[in-house]
């Protein structure tokens, strides 16, 4: 990541632990095979290569999968997750490739354990598989009535599934942070950065203009009574302020100057000031663009969709009578779109990791039947923890939606 210079960020952090856990499970698979082998007479050269010869081949198509299942995350358009996903699968290569050179070298110039011959742990293991496959097969119509009734109660908790969640949910109760925040919500307006622009209609009309400049303030009437939003910020600030200062710092004359004189005169002296740069950033030279900031509290995201569509419908009552159009813009706002995105992109993601995987386990397995009861654990817990989530309210967002992804590359 580093030679690609790519940064680590919140999701790229999940990285190591993912990768930390898919290591672990490949040693673990290699270690109980070598010890059964050893165990059953081969020597310790033999027992390493018939581990390599019988299991690797299988592991390597284990890994395989694992890694297509996080390069999947590479077909959403969110650039962090199509990062954690590339790295991610080749991560698991990687993984499989040191544990196979690892493992060997290791066992290879190493003693055996002294627990390599016990056995007592493997017949109590054995005798308990046997004795639950045989309480399975005496109640399978029960367990399979069971399953059934858990299924439907999947579906309906499934349903109650949302799309929602705001930044301050994420930070943990007792978190120092977290006290800031909150002084910050409940003194300043709010933490959550609000943006929008608006452009002229009509090339022949500009945001210098007096009229237009007094339908912007209606605007800014709109956003601060009806929106609840604090610490608003346009180019009318500072032409005010302009209006205000001409008239010795009085604070009555803090408003739009009465003529178009004056408006021009005031815009011309702030470009001469340490201003110029602020107005520049809210306005653009030519007229045709003007810009609004301002700060709301940290609103769920489905609190946000209803202040978008009163935004929207207020300049829908007064699209007659506007001569510009708005956009809602900023960090915020793109990142709101980032679940529906990434869940829009998450069912094709998911869909072409099935049909790969289903492809490599009709080669390994050598039997559509074989693959289907397989794959039926997967679709399960799949099932089940989506339920699980929808049972307990937890917000489906871009953290909880790659859970479904990093669940079907782990199995």
């Amino acid at each position: 990541m580093t030679l690609a210079q790519f940064p680590i960020d919140a999701i790229s952090s999940l990285i190591p632990p993912a990768l930390a856990i898919i290591g672990m499970s490949t040693m673990i698979h290699f270690i109980f095979k070598y010890k059964e082998l050893f165990s059953a007479g081969y020597s310790k050269q033999h027992a390493l290569e018939k581990t390599f010869k019988e299991i690797g081949f299988a592991i390597f198509c284990t890994s395989l999968t694992t890694a297509i299942g996080f390069f999947t995350l590479s077909f959403t358009n969110i650039i962090p997750v199509r990062i954690f996903g590339i790295f991610a699968g080749i991560g698991v290569l990687l993984s499989f490739l040191i544990t196979m050179v690892l493992f060997y070298a290791i066992n290879k110039i190493s003693p055996l354990p002294l627990d390599f011959n016990n056995q007592n742990s493997e017949r109590k293991w054995t005798i308990f598989l046997g004795n639950t496959f045989a309480i399975i097969l005496k109640h399978k119509f029960r367990i399979l009535g069971i399953y059934t009734i858990l299924v439907l109660a999947a579906g309906y908790y499934i349903n109650k599934i949302e799309i929602n969640g705001r930044f301050l949910d994420e930070i943990p109760k007792h978190h120092p942070i977290l006290k800031d925040y909150k002084f910050l919500e409940n003194d300043f307006y709010g933490t959550r950065n609000f943006e929008m622009v608006l452009s002229i209609n009509n090339v022949e009309n500009s945001f210098y203009n007096l009229a237009t400049l007094k339908e912007v303030e209606s605007v800014l009437r709109f956003l601060k009574d009806s929106c609840n939003m604090g610490s608003i910020i346009s180019p009318l600030s500072l032409i005010k302020a302009a209006t205000k200062a001409y008239h010795g710092g009085d604070n009555k004359f803090y408003k739009l100057p009465e003529t178009q004189n004056d408006i021009n005169l005031y815009t011309q002296n702030i470009m001469q000031t340490q201003y110029a740069d602020e107005m520049q950033r809210y306005i653009l030279q030519n007229g045709s663009k003007l810009r609004i900031s301002g700060k709301l509290p940290d609103l769920k995201i489905q609190e946000i969709n209803i202040l978008n569509n009163r935004i929207d419908a207020y300049f829908k009552t007064q699209d007659s009578e506007f001569s510009f159009n708005y956009s809602l813009t900023g960090f915020e706002y793109i990142l709101d779109k980032i679940p529906y995105s990434l869940i829009k992109n998450l069912f094709t993601g998911l869909l072409i990791a099935f049909l790969v995987i289903m492809g490599i386990g009709v080669y390994m397995l050598g039997s559509w039947r074989m693959l289907f009861i397989a794959l039926i654990p997967n679709l399960l817990t799949l099932l089940f923890m989506a339920s699980l989530m929808g049972y307990l309210g937890i917000y489906l967002k871009s953290d909880t939606a790659i859970i479904f992804q990093l669940h079907l590359a782990l199995q």
